[in-house]
């Protein structure tokens, strides 16, 4: 799983960089789930 990858990446191996830039993927792809959601309920903010 990406998240456990994140964990590690950050707090065991200390690469804070590689942890960061998949921090922002994962971002990234809670947001487009998010607007996924929100067309198909059709729901306005």
């Amino acid at each position: 799983m990406i998240t456990m990858e994140l964990y590690d990446q950050g707090f065991v191996y200390y690469n804070f960089g590689v942890a960061s830039a998949l921090s922002f993927v994962v971002l990234m792809v809670n947001i487009l789930l998010i607007s996924l959601y929100i067309r198909m309920v059709k729901y306005e903010i």
